[in-house]
Order: C-alpha cells, then sequence, then structure tokens
C-alpha cells in the first residue's frame, strides 16, 4: 500500500533496446524514459497529490524487441 506523495519504483522487460516508454499512473504520463540495451528499465515516480484513494493503475507502454506494442499493468492501492 502507498500514500499520495510517496515513491514507487515501477520497472518491466520485453521492450526494444533503446526505445522509449511511457510510464502513465491512472492513464496520465508521468515520465518517459529509454529502455536498457536489454530492453528493461527501471524508474521512480511519486504518488500524484490528487490520485484517488482506493487501486490505481500503473501501466508501461512502448514497443516490443518483436516491433509490437507491449504494455504492462500493475496496481497500485493508496491508502491516503
Amino acid at each position: 500500500m502507498s500514500q499520495t506523495g510517496s515513491l514507487v519504483v515501477v520497472s518491466g522487460t520485453g521492450y526494444a533496446p533503446g526505445s522509449q516508454v511511457s510510464v502513465r499512473f491512472n492513464g496520465l504520463v508521468v515520465t518517459t524514459v529509454t529502455a536498457t540495451s536489454t530492453g528493461a528499465f527501471s524508474t521512480t515516480v511519486v504518488v500524484p497529490a490528487t490520485a484517488p484513494l482506493g487501486v490505481c493503475s500503473l501501466t508501461a507502454d512502448g514497443t516490443a524487441s518483436g516491433g509490437s506494442g507491449l504494455i504492462e499493468t500493475g496496481w497500485l492501492p493508496l491508502t491516503g
């Protein structure tokens, strides 16, 4: 569980090396990162102060190593 203003690490694999990965919190882009030479990424985001309490989504989307789209989604419970 997290609270607004807290830091959350978001990571993923399977992206095309050097490709851009957009990280979204409840559908809004909070950062864009570049996948490493192995197709991985890791970044830290701040839970927005305006985030609603309850379960929120964290989504990373970009291009997979094979050229198709890749979307990874996780869920983050917020307690306030």
